[in-house]
């Protein structure tokens, strides 16, 4: 018989036929807690997004916009947005520029934001949540006067959560 006694604590010793009497019980009691907060956890959903720099060539300044993974029945409201034409002086007066501040749900918006942070910032008002930053590296070869030359890109790959309801 093995005892196990703990060191200052007088008259305290576990046997082990009295671990295994509330081993059971414990455990127990461990998984039922852990299946109660599995079940009210709420959903997450996860998105990938990269922001792309363009010109405005009628405004003569430079707008983002957010290229969304397609996919996601989470994120209709990012698929809804309004691609900007660049070339049109006249603009869709149905569609919104986001400003910054709260979404108005019954709007709709152009995908032109003024910063990359005014990007971030209508993502995390639509409720999603930056988890990490990433970036892609690739290369590759093009030609300028029939001379090769190396070409390296990086694109920056936000990754968001979003709780489901």
């Amino acid at each position: 018989m093995v005892i196990f006694t703990v060191p200052g604590c007088s008259g305290f010793n576990l046997n082990q036929s009295n671990m295994r009497k509330h081993t059971l019980p414990v455990l127990f009691l461990f998984v039922s807690a852990s299946g109660l907060y599995a079940q009210n956890k709420p959903k997450e959903t996860y998105l990938s997004v990269k922001i792309v720099s363009e010109y405005n060539f009628i405004k003569e300044e430079t707008y983002y916009s957010l290229v969304v993974d397609k996919g996601n029945t989470f994120a209709e409201d990012l698929y809804k947005l309004k691609t900007y034409r660049r070339k049109l002086r006249a603009e869709d007066s149905a569609y919104q520029f986001y400003t910054g501040g709260k979404i108005d749900t019954a709007k709709l918006y152009h995908n032109y934001f003024v910063s990359e942070s005014a990007a971030l910032s209508f993502m995390g008002a639509m409720d999603w949540k930056l988890l990490t930053i990433n970036n892609s590296l690739s290369s590759g070869v093009r030609y300028y006067l029939e001379i090769p030359y190396s070409e390296i890109l990086s694109v920056t790959n936000y990754y968001f959560k979003k709780e489901i309801y």
